[in-house]
C-alpha cells in the first residue's frame, strides 16, 4: 500500500558498485524518483560525500538529463544550514552525477516506520521544514515533492531537506510555475499539483502539512490502495482531524496541520514562513493565528465541489432572483424557502460528513495497528 502512495522502497537489484570516477567505497544509501544515492569517500578532499547517480533507465531521454542536472543547479544555489547542500554536478561513464553534503542520521521516512512522534517533535521539526522551505521560496525555488522521505535528520536531531528533483525555479513568471503535468508523490500532493494547474509557493505549504499529519498520526492524510484513489482522495475528500486517530494531541496543533492541507490555496498559509512563526507561536506557548473555519466555510465548498448540487443551487437562485422581481412577496418567500433548504442541506452534509470521519478514522486505526503488530 506505501508503494501506492510513493513512499520510500529499500534498494533492489545489483550490489553497489566499488568505485564510480574519482569516488570510493561506494554504499547505497537510498533511491528516489531520479536515481541512487550512495555513501562514497572523495579521495581528493579526503571526506565522506553523498553521490547520487541518475538512473541509468532515464538516460535515453534528453528530459531526464536535464531535470537531474536542473536539480544540481538549484540546490547549488541555496545556501542554508537546514538544506543539503550540492557541491559538484558532472558526467562519468555516461552517467550524470551529484556531489552533496554527506548528512549522518536517517531519513525522516524511515523514522516513521518504526515509531510515533511526540507532538513537540513533530511541531520542532515540521518549524525547520517550513522554514528551509521559506529559505528556498525566497531564492525563487518551489520544491514541489515535500515528504518525510526528503527529509533526513541528522545526529543532532534537525531535519534536514533535501532532493530538489522536481523543483523548479520561480522567477519571472510572476511568482508561478507552469508544468502542464502532475508532478510529485501522491499522498504529499498538493489539489493543485494533482489538477497538473499552476503552482506557486503554498503546494509546498501544503506538503509540509501532509508529512507533519504523518508525524502526528502515523499515516499520511489519505492512505488509499491505490495511486488513483490516492489522488482522487486529496481531490475529493477532506482529512480525518488527527485528533480523532490521537485525543491527546494538542488542539492548537491539530488547527494548525488542517490549515496548511486546505484544498483552496487561498485558505492555507501564504508562506511556509507563516506556518513556521504559528509553529513557533505553538512551542513558545503563546496563541496562534490559524483560526478554525465554520460549519458554512466547511461544508459549502464540499456541497459546491459536487457538479449537479453546484448546479441546483445556481439554478435555484436564479429562480428566486427572477421570481423576486414578478413578485416582491413570492421572491421573499422563494428565498426564504432556499435559505431554509440550505441550511437543512449543510446540517444532513455535517452528519454525514461527522459519520464518514468516524469510520475513517476507525478504518485508518485499525490499519495502524494491524502494522505496529506486524513490526
Amino acid at each position: 500500500m506505501r508503494e501506492a502512495l510513493g513512499a520510500e522502497r529499500p534498494a533492489e537489484g545489483a550490489p553497489a558498485p566499488k568505485t564510480f570516477g574519482r569516488f570510493r567505497n561506494l554504499r547505497e544509501a537510498g533511491r528516489g524518483a531520479m536515481g541512487t544515492v550512495y555513501q562514497a569517500q572523495d579521495p581528493f578532499l579526503d571526506r565522506r560525500i553523498a553521490l547520487k547517480v541518475l538512473d541509468p533507465s532515464l538516460l535515453a531521454t534528453e528530459d531526464g538529463r536535464d531535470r537531474f542536472f536542473q536539480e544540481g543547479r538549484l540546490a547549488a544555489s541555496l545556501r542554508h544550514p537546514l538544506i543539503v547542500a550540492v557541491h559538484e554536478a558532472g558526467i562519468e561513464e555516461n552517467q550524470p552525477y551529484l556531489v552533496m553534503d554527506y548528512i549522518e542520521g536517517e531519513s525522516l521516512a524511515s523514522i516513521l516506520e518504526r515509531e510515533r512522534l511526540s507532538p513537540h517533535k513533530a511541531a520542532a521539526w515540521t518549524k525547520e521544514i517550513a522554514e528551509a522551505l521559506a529559505y528556498a521560496h525566497a531564492q525563487g525555488v518551489i520544491h514541489r515533492d515535500v515528504k518525510p522521505g526528503n527529509v533526513r535528520i541528522d545526529k543532532t536531531e534537525h531535519a534536514i531537506l533535501m532532493d530538489f528533483g522536481l523543483a523548479r525555479e520561480v522567477k519571472g513568471e510572476a511568482g508561478l510555475t507552469r508544468s502542464g503535468m502532475a508532478v510529485g508523490t501522491p499522498a504529499y500532493m498538493a489539489p493543485e499539483q494533482v489538477e497538473g494547474r499552476s503552482l506557486d509557493g503554498r503546494a509546498d505549504v501544503y506538503g509540509a502539512g501532509a508529512a507533519r499529519y504523518e508525524m502526528l498520526t502515523g499515516a499520511p492524510p489519505f492512505l488509499e490502495p491505490t495511486i488513483m484513489a490516492t489522488l482522487r482522495a486529496v481531490l475529493d475528500r477532506e482529512p480525518v482531524p488527527p485528533r480523532r486517530i490521537r485525543p491527546k494531541i494538542p488542539e492548537d496543533l491539530e488547527t494548525i496541520c488542517l490549515q496548511a492541507l486546505e484544498k483552496d490555496a487561498n485558505h492555507r498559509y501564504p508562506t511556509p514562513q507563516a506556518l513556521a512563526s504559528d509553529l513557533d507561536a505553538f512551542l513558545s506557548g503563546e496563541p496562534i493565528r490559524a483560526k478554525r473555519p465554520g460549519l458554512i466555510a466547511r461544508g459549502l465548498p464540499a456541497i459546491l465541489r459536487n457538479p449537479l448540487r453546484a448546479g441546483i443551487i445556481a439554478g435555484a437562485i436564479c429562480g428566486c432572483t427572477a421570481l423576486a422581481f414578478l413578485d416582491p412577496l413570492l421572491g421573499g418567500a422563494a428565498w426564504a424557502a432556499l435559505v431554509l433548504g440550505f441550511a437543512a442541506s449543510l446540517a444532513i452534509w455535517s452528519r454525514r460528513e461527522a459519520r464518514r470521519r468516524a469510520r475513517e478514522a476507525a478504518g485508518l486505526l485499525e490499519r495502524l495497528t494491524q502494522k505496529e503488530e506486524e513490526e
